[in-house]
């Protein structure tokens, strides 16, 4: 709800000037008889005759606001006029309120007592919402007329008034008269404080019509000077704020300057700090060296000039010597140890080479030497004993190729003894290659000395197997201790599958 559609708004929003009020309530008590002259500011305003009284003598050509009363108490609004009730100052010692004052004396004590934050909250606690273009005249103006009825913005402002002057209020509390009220009122007046002094003889039980008046148009001309005032001080603020503006700008400026220049020079200081303490530490260093120097040549003179230095030099020559044939003798056991190292190497591999010959030759040894002893004619059921395990080839064929033909039928015997069947192929000396496919097809396990055949056939034989997924043993020589062992292997296959893959 805007203020002016709200139910506290008067009929009429501008307020009566505060000046044409008062006027219009002090002249209609002026008597017949006297001069028609006002107040300074009540001309213009002069009250009808039928309302005229008569005047009391040695009144001369002022005005006399006490007289008159039986003519002005015909009038509908006499109530409200200026505390011209006939008792004129209360005998009660309440205060009073602030729809009980004359209207003419609402302008000056909203625009006095009041700011428009003040305003402000009064409007906000009453639900009153004034519109963006209202101006601050007319709230004033409206503010001026709801303070003038008893209602909730009276009373609102009333609270706000007592709260914001109470200091003031308890001050004139204790004025028991009207010369105590209107003391206390001067006082305030010359020390500059006037809102609150002002809010409290307004609603003193004891401010007679005169004293309110007297007050009214002092803080009235106070309000003319102070317009005049403002006017001159706005020019010259305008002016100064110019200046302050453009000597802001000037400060500002200087202390970047400033602030640069202090960096510059912090910087500057702070490079020359560095640059002394490092040729500080540089001279110490070269003082501490040139101590040191002094000392040397002191102690270098000293043996320049006696039999030490002699003996030094001859020692040292003897040493020097020593050196050369320690060197020399050095460099000779340098190469003899890399001679022997070299020969070590060769030693060592040679000895692995012999032992793992050896190793194998033992066991051929073992396994031949347990064939001897039960002998190749001592079968039990066909199968020969060799090393506490009976070797039976289960029927295998074994494919033989390579070997010398001389003890090939020395190997047959004995694979049959084993249980087996026995092919042979010479590898392609007597037997034609052509053949070595058919007999490695036959085969069940394939046995080639390494030693005893053509590349070629054992290559053939070996890529034959590993297509075919067939054991192929190498046997390490042509004898029958390896042929033994490789039988030994193959009669093994049932029991150890890994060893397909030798």
């Amino acid at each position: 709800m805007t203020f002016r559609d709200s139910p506290h708004a008067p009929e009429e929003a501008p307020a009566r000037c505060c000046e044409t009020g008062l006027c219009n309530g002090a002249n209609a008590l002026r008597t017949r008889k006297t001069k028609r002259s006002v107040l300074p500011y009540m001309n213009n305003h002069a009250a009808p005759d039928a309302l005229a009284g008569e005047g009391e003598p040695g009144s001369g050509g002022g005005t006399d606001l006490t007289s008159g009363l039986s003519a002005a108490a015909k009038r509908s609004d006499f109530g409200r006029l200026p505390n011209l009730h006939p008792r004129c100052a209360s005998r009660t010692s309440r205060r009073r309120l602030l729809w009980e004052i004359w209207d003419g004396y609402h302008c000056s004590i909203c625009g006095t007592c009041l700011s428009f934050a003040d305003l402000g909250r009064i409007a906000a606690r009453a639900g009153i919402r004034f519109e963006p273009d209202e101006t601050e005249y007319r709230i004033h103006g409206h503010f001026v007329q709801l303070s003038a009825k008893e209602g909730r913005v009276s009373k609102l402002t009333h609270k706000i008034l007592d709260r914001k002057y109470r200091t003031a209020i308890e001050r004139f509390r204790r004025a028991k008269s009207t010369e105590q009220v209107g003391e206390l009122w001067k006082r305030a007046l010359a020390d500059g404080d006037v809102p609150g002094p002002y809010w409290a003889l307004m609603t003193h039980p004891r401010a007679t019509p005169t004293l309110v008046v007297q007050a009214f148009g002092e803080v009235h001309m106070l309000s003319h000077l102070a317009g005049a005032t403002n006017r001159a001080d706005i020019r010259r603020l305008r002016i100064l704020e110019g200046e302050r503006q453009e000597l802001g700008e000037q400060l500002a400026s200087a202390r970047r300057r400033l602030f640069e220049s202090q960096t510059a020079h912090r910087c500057i200081v702070d490079e020359h700090q560095a640059e002394k303490r490092e040729l500080a530490s540089r001279l110490q260093v070269a003082q501490e060296a040139e101590s040191r120097l002094d000392q040397v040549e002191g102690r270098l003179r000293e043996l320049e000039g006696g039999e030490t230095v002699r003996t030094l030099r001859a020692h040292n020559a003897t040493l020097e010597s020593e050196r050369d044939e320690a060197g020399r003798r050095l460099r000779t056991e340098t190469q003899r140890r890399s001679t022997l190292e070299h020969d070590l190497s060769a030693l060592q591999a040679t000895l692995r080479d012999v032992s793992s010959t050896a190793e194998a030759l033992s066991a051929e040894c073992d396994a031949l030497e347990s064939m001897l002893e039960t002998g190749i004619d001592d079968a039990d059921g066909g199968r020969v004993v060799e090393g506490g395990r009976v070797v039976d080839l289960c029927g295998r064929r074994v494919a033989y190729v390579g070997g010398r033909s001389g003890i090939v039928s020395h190997f047959r015997t004995l694979v049959e003894r084993l249980n087996g069947q026995f092919i042979h192929h010479d590898g392609g000396i007597e037997d034609h290659e052509g053949q070595l496919g058919r007999i490695l097809g036959q085969a069940d396990v394939v046995l080639c000395p390494v030693d005893c055949v053509s590349h070629r056939a054992s290559h053939r034989a070996k890529r034959f197997c590993k297509q075919t997924a067939k054991p192929f043993v190498p046997l390490r020589t042509a004898g029958l201790s390896s042929f033994v062992t490789g039988l030994r292997q193959a009669s093994e296959l049932d029991r150890d599958p890994a060893l397909k893959s030798i």
